[in-house]
């Protein structure tokens, strides 16, 4: 007989207290085996309605958390000749109820023995030692289960495959939580005898200790108001109490509470409510974390969070606004829709949260945070990774948290870049991925160099990086280095035991199997405490200035941090800022409209726009007119077109005569060749009403070029390769990020257009639609789509917009699309390339890449191809390998002639941009869309006004962004055979 396929038996049912089962309801079931034999085999199948755990002579055998996902167990070496105990710890969460389990033993002679759930065997309600007959309460293959045996899995560790460390570093898993009873944890402390304080995500607590070779973990029986307190994200114990931050459920107020052990029994008799928070969910209140001078309470909280009513004392003004100057769009899919600024927030208290303060804001879901040696705090925060694709996407990221800052997250499409000077930027992107725990390696038994590190937690990649940061300025600069990993390995919370030194770590959360890991390291370098790191000149700065952030208003304190407005470094300037924007503006508001100093009069006019009433407008706009724009560099011209937005945001459209002198002075900068200038001119033009603007962004739009690059690294995406499908999307499909960027900010524009711009603007939308990004792409793109053929009252026209921008796009057959990875080429690098490659190269791939890059829509080439740019047949005559690859990468560095683009400005102060293919006295022809380089328009010649030749190439650069280096050596070794193999 086959082992598994056993004799017939008394029939296998389901078992369980009672018929009437009860939510939350807890079963023990047990059975005594008498064997007169060592089986030489033994295979146990074991499933229940809602999960179990199996104990075989007292040690744990097996576990299940999904009914629909039974377990099989090789139990063989835990069973003996004689007696053998089998017990089943069960609960149920909601609907039937029901345990169901198999043993089959094969005997020495060959044959089997058969133990199956039935009503010979015993159950009680859980630690209540009342056993009676277990009540049968379905046969096996009955409605709803089924025979869901036949669908066992061998039990695996799911908490643990494969953890990968640095070298010197060994993790080992120290304590498997037994899920049933414990939950699944994402939150950790240490009690000042060295043992570790855990909190289940939608559960209750647990200490144990973690110094002996048996390490358990015992509840921690706490209530409140009667009911078992539950559902915490946070733990920290500080100040002879536990802080616990309650997120989950709704047992109770979700908020901050401090529990106290008032009769020193070891146990927290004393549960109070310190500070309520309107929060709940993956995004709301996080992490309790203690100052670096153990004196005060940071408090973490994600952007579903709202702020407490009671907070009063805070170092910056409530000056958070959306501050977008083009209308914003939601996420398609309804995510975090209606969630204004201020966003996820860090705030600080002191041990009985009657003093809140809001540190900083503007962060989308950072779970956790950590302090270095020199005082500093970090966070990790989240990305959205639905907008994976979009020009407003911003990978994970730790941040440098400081006094004041407004990291700009804002919801849908109006996340700020990090260039805006009313915001910072990122400190280190670390790509995909769900932020948990923080920790930094103070008192970590390691290496300097990881002593130093701050600790950061992926919870979807199952990564843990070191970060490594350097005091750069008044800030750090750092790189990530993947520290521990595995797959799967849902990490959760960690920090460095203060008694040993060791790092531990947990894995767990949304009900995930849980684990407690340690990590220890074994090398050969030295461990002693590390020598701190130098605290630099600016740093000390930006530190001064923060304390005036605080400080009533008072001429003193605008005289002492005004001076540094004008600053190099970003984050002392930033704190200058937040000092002078705290003050009463009647002390301050004459300086900043005098202000000659460029850097320090763009602070001091954002600072003004922030605060100041609308009837200032003219003055601000007046002194930001004042600066000289085509003088600076791209960092200062990016502030002040920014301070430009906010003026208009903040106090509304300026007076006609200050819009035309506005127009005249910043239409001439439009195009620049720069995205993110662009971007910015862009919206302030289309926002004046410049009637240049239209016309020139949707040329832009047909051309523009874009630097994609990859989402993260293919070993990392390979951890979750379910999560990483839209990542690994985006970066086969490269969507154009500037060209989503124009279309988007075209949208909502209603003047400027002209029956042939518009057509040009839809037929766009074919080449978006084939991209490729993450769960809002689609809608996004179909978003715009909509709105900007909302605003075609021609209901002729805007039907047949309609079905021209809906055209499907896909390469002809038999043409495949590049394979890369594509990289930001540069001549240099691609000359580079081309002179290492062998001499095999592949023209029939070459041809095919020459055609699917859309290069013959334009080109003509050995008899094929377009007509709207010169004839590369006889390139190889004609161009080195720099030059060639010059007009490929930069092709707007030199602009023939006959193929260069002319810019025709009408009487009523319109442009139309295109290749002139016809003039007459009467009329001039024009081709004005790449995309259907068969259709010209004719302009008038009464209409016109001037004629000039554009300086901006109509050919995009970076088309050949999306090859790898094979691919480029090829297609260019095509392009020089002039089509002939023999060449």
């Amino acid at each position: 007989m086959v082992l598994g396929l056993p004799a017939m038996q008394a029939e296998l049912n389901w078992i369980w207290l009672s018929h009437a089962s009860e939510n939350g309801e807890r079963a023990d079931f047990k059975k005594k085996l008498q064997l007169g034999f060592n089986p030489e085999k033994a295979m146990l199948q074991l499933t229940c309605d809602n999960g179990a755990e199996l104990f075989l002579n007292e040690k744990k055998a097996a576990s299940n958390s999904d009914w629909n996902q039974p377990v099989s167990v090789d139990v063989t070496k835990m069973l003996q000749k004689g007696q053998n105990d089998l017990l089943v710890r069960a609960i149920n969460h909601g609907g039937p109820a029901g345990l169901i389990l198999r043993l089959t033993l094969q005997k020495p002679d060959g044959s089997t023995k058969v133990i199956e759930t039935g009503s010979d065997w015993q159950a009680s309600p859980a630690g209540q030692n009342e056993w009676r007959q277990a009540v049968v309460v379905g046969k096996y293959g009955d409605h709803p289960w089924g025979k869901v045996l036949n669908n066992a899995s061998k039990a695996e560790n799911t908490a643990l495959t494969g953890v990968q460390t640095l070298p010197g570093f060994e993790s080992e898993e120290i304590y498997r939580v037994p899920k049933i009873r414990q939950g699944s944890w994402v939150g950790m402390t240490v009690d000042p005898m060295g043992r570790l304080i855990t909190c289940d995500q939608n559960g209750g607590f647990y200490r144990g200790e973690v110094t002996g070779q048996e390490v358990t973990f015992e509840r921690l029986r706490i209530e409140y108001n009667g009911k078992p307190f539950t559902g915490a994200h946070g733990v920290l114990y500080a100040f002879e109490s536990l802080y616990v931050f309650i997120n989950e459920r709704n047992d109770h107020a979700h908020g901050l509470y401090r529990l106290r052990d008032t009769n020193q029994d070891d146990n927290f008799d004393q549960v109070r409510l310190l500070q309520a928070f309107r929060a709940s969910g993956e995004h709301g209140v996080h992490s309790i974390v203690l100052s670096p001078d153990q004196s005060s309470l940071y408090l973490v909280a994600g952007n579903h969070s709202k702020l407490p009513p009671a907070y009063a004392s805070r170092p910056l003004k409530e000056a958070w606004k959306e501050d977008h100057l083009l209308p914003r769009m939601w996420d398609g899919n309804g995510h975090a829709r209606g969630v204004l600024a201020p966003g996820g927030f860090i705030m600080k208290t002191d041990p009985e949260a009657k003093k809140l303060e809001l540190i900083a804001h503007g962060f989308r879901n950072q779970f956790d945070v950590a302090f270095n040696a020199l005082g500093d705090m970090f966070s990790f925060d989240a990305d959205m990774e639905w907008d994976l694709g979009m020009p407003w996407y911003r990978p994970t990221r730790v941040n440098h948290v400081v006094s004041g800052a407004d990291f700009g997250w804002r919801s849908g499409s109006g996340k700020w870049p990090g260039y805006y000077p009313d915001s910072l930027p990122t400190t280190v992107d670390i790509g995909v991925g769900s932020p948990v725990g923080v920790c930094s390696g103070i008192g970590a038994k390691f290496p300097a160099k990881y002593q130093h590190a701050i600790y950061i937690n992926d919870w979807t990649y199952g990564t843990m990086y070191a970060v490594h940061l350097e005091p750069k300025g008044a800030s750090y600069v750092g790189i990530k280095e993947e520290f521990i990993s595995g797959r799967p390995l849902p990490l959760t919370d960690l920090l460095i035991h203060p008694k040993d030194g060791h790092m531990y770590f947990l894995v767990g959360g949304r009900g995930t199997q849980s684990a407690l890991h340690r990590v220890t390291y074994v090398g050969d370098a030295p461990t002693n405490q590390a020598k701190a790191q130098a605290k630099t000149v600016e740093a000390h700065l930006r530190q001064g200035l923060e304390k005036l952030h605080s400080a009533q208003s008072s001429p003193q304190a605008v005289e002492e941090a005004w001076p540094y407005l004008s600053h190099e470094d970003r984050h002392v300037r930033h704190a200058a800022r937040v000092a002078i924007e705290r003050q009463d503006t009647g002390l301050w508001r004459r300086k900043a409209l005098s202000e000659t100093v460029p850097l320090a009069a763009v602070e001091a006019l954002v600072a003004l726009s922030r605060t100041e009433e609308k009837s200032f407008q003219p003055a601000i706009l007046s002194a930001l007119h004042r600066l000289r724009l085509d003088s600076m560099g791209k960092s200062l011209k990016l502030a002040t077109l920014r301070a430009y937005q906010l003026c208009l945001i903040r106090m509304g459209q300026p007076s006609t005569e200050m819009t035309e002198a506005l127009i005249h002075a910043l239409s001439p900068l439009y195009p620049s060749r720069d995205n993110d200038l662009d971007r910015e001119l862009c919206q302030l033009l289309l926002f004046l009403g410049d009637p240049r603007a239209t016309g020139r962004t949707v040329h832009q739009l047909l051309i523009a070029g874009d630097a994609h690059q990859p989402v993260d690294n293919a070993q990392k995406l390979a951890r979750n390769s379910g999560y990483a499908q839209a990542a690994y999307a985006t970066h086969k499909s490269r969507p154009n990020l500037q060209q989503i960027a124009l279309a988007f900010h075209l949208r909502s524009i209603t003047t400027g257009w002209s029956p042939e711009l518009r057509k040009s603007y839809f037929s766009w939308f074919p080449t978006a639609r084939a991209w490729k990004g993450g769960a809002s792409f689609d809608k996004f793109i179909e978003n715009v789509r909509a709105e900007a053929l909302a605003n075609v009252k021609d209901a002729t026209e805007r039907s047949r917009l309609d079905q021209a921008s809906t055209v499907e796009v896909s390469l002809d057959a038999g043409l495949t699309a590049p394979e890369g990875p594509g990289r930001l080429w540069t001549v240099e690098g691609a000359v580079e390339a081309f002179a290492g490659a062998s001499e095999q190269v592949d023209l029939k791939r070459g041809k095919n890449l020459f055609q699917a890059t859309a290069c013959a829509s334009c080109h003509r080439f050995a008899g094929e191809g377009g007509a709207v740019g010169p004839d590369l047949t006889g390139i190889s005559s004609r161009y080195s390998i720099k030059d060639l690859f010059e007009n490929i990468i930069e092709p707007s560095r030199i602009i023939s002639d006959q193929y260069g683009s002319t810019v025709v400005t009408l009487k009523d102060g319109s442009e139309i941009i295109g290749r002139l293919a016809g003039e007459t006295d009467a009329y001039l022809q024009m081709l004005t869309n790449p995309l259907l380089p068969e259709e010209t328009i004719r302009i008038a010649m009464e209409d016109v006004a001037d004629q000039r030749a554009h300086d901006i190439s109509a050919m995009p650069s970076g088309l050949i962004n999306a090859l790898n280096p094979e691919e480029v050596v090829d297609l260019v070794s095509y392009l020089l055979s002039g089509g002939l193999e023999q060449n």
